[in-house]
């Protein structure tokens, strides 16, 4: 079954939570289930880390009490209030950017952003409202072209950027999943290096129009 298991960190613990975090990330490569999220929660800035939400799939309960005591987090006692409950039909609000997936056609002509928003790391995270739905769009530019993608990694439907608009790696040629490390190719989002290598970042068709960079219907 699907189970959430939602930890929220103690107060003023951020410095542990960052010394732990490379092994909370090496530890995940080796010990995650199937399962369709794993990330941190923020405050309501949107940059304050707060916690941790796994939705993984575990045979029982017991399983998955038994998993989440060997979390490094878990371990290094950073986090305040554990919680898990079956999921059924429903994710929270702030997950369903990471499994709705965007019609481009219902959204023609919805500017997502102006190219001098790019200036500063070449790449913006665009969270686009539908009703009652909500996608994130990262808008890439590279050599001068714009490229937009779905962002979401292949690997574990999780957002690519932990915070704010960084989705470079350290050279700049390449689009980083912070989560776990996969690489992609700015032009295409095509996996060069990482757990899903070979596969692709979804492409979302925009154009520019003046200094606005629009969404424009699928041509497939």
């Amino acid at each position: 079954m699907l189970i959430a298991i939602m930890c929220l960190d103690k107060p003023n613990h951020l410095d542990l939570r960052m010394a732990t975090r490379p092994a909370h990330l090496e530890w995940l490569k080796a010990n995650v289930p199937d399962g369709v999220y794993i990330g941190p929660l923020f405050d309501d800035d949107g940059e304050t880390f707060k916690g941790s939400l796994y939705i993984l799939d575990f045979e029982d309960i017991a399983a998955a009490r038994a998993w989440i005591a060997d979390e490094p987090y878990y371990k290094a006692d950073l986090f305040e209030v554990g919680d898990h409950a079956p999921q059924q039909k429903h994710f929270p609000s702030y997950l369903v950017r990471c499994f709705m997936l965007p019609d481009p056609d219902e959204l023609a002509g919805r500017v997502l952003c102006q190219v001098e928003d790019l200036a500063a790391t070449k790449a913006k995270d665009v969270i686009i409202k539908n009703g009652d739905e909500q996608y994130s769009i990262m808008v890439v530019q590279w050599k001068g072209d714009i490229h937009a993608f779905v962002n979401s990694c292949p690997h574990a439907r999780v957002p690519l950027n932990m915070l704010g608009d960084t989705f470079f790696d350290l050279t700049g040629n390449y689009l980083l999943c912070t989560m776990h490390g996969a690489h992609f190719r700015p032009t295409d989002g095509y996996c060069t290096r990482g757990p899903c290598r070979g596969k692709s970042l979804r492409p979302f068709p925009v154009e520019v129009n003046g200094n606005d960079i629009v969404v424009v219907p699928d041509a497939a």
